[in-house]
Parts: C-alpha cells; sequence; structure tokens
C-alpha cells in the first residue's frame, strides 16, 4: 500500500516487518558495534573533535597512547595492506 501526503514530498511505502531491501542478508549488530550508517552520523567535525581530543589526552598522558595503538593495531589484524602501510611509514620516519 502506498500513500502519499500532499503536503510532501515524501512517498510513504509501509512494507510487511523484517523486508530487506538491501542484497546482503540482514545481520544483527552487537552491542559495541555501529554500522556503517551510524559510522557515517560521525560527520568529519565530529571525528575531527574526537582526534583532537585525544590527542590532548595522549599528550597528558603518554601510556593511553600506546593503549590507543596497541588497539589500533589489534583492529586491523585482518587488514595486512594497512597494516604493512604503518609499518613502512614507521620504517621511514625511523630511518
Amino acid at each position: 500500500m502506498m500513500q502519499t501526503d500532499t503536503n510532501s514530498d515524501y512517498v510513504v511505502i509501509n512494507l510487511p516487518e523484517g523486508t530487506n531491501l538491501t542484497k546482503r542478508p540482514m545481520q544483527s549488530l552487537k552491542p559495541d558495534e555501529m554500522s556503517d550508517r551510524q559510522f557515517l552520523g560521525w560527520n568529519t567535525q565530529t571525528r575531527s573533535q574526537l582526534v583532537d581530543d585525544l590527542y590532548d589526552t595522549c599528550q597528558q598522558n603518554g601510556e593511553i597512547l600506546e593503549e590507543l595503538l596497541d588497539e589500533l593495531v589489534y583492529l586491523l589484524k585482518d587488514n595486512t595492506e594497512r597494516l604493512d602501510t604503518l609499518q613502512k611509514y614507521c620504517d621511514e620516519e625511523l630511518e
């Protein structure tokens, strides 16, 4: 059933519960995971502010930097290309 609102440019379509319009099957996220759509909700300004806050925090407490870097490397464990890029960057900077 399709409804149109004469005061709106939008069309409302009522789909059966559980209908999936994507090609991949829907999957439930764990509580600590966020979808791509949720991540994109973290706009550039918000992410930039987080980077600034992390930078300030790391300057005040060097131990947190080690923990953050450890977490980053752990999260990249399945992305060997990115890990190789980071290793190359470190090698070049330490020459």
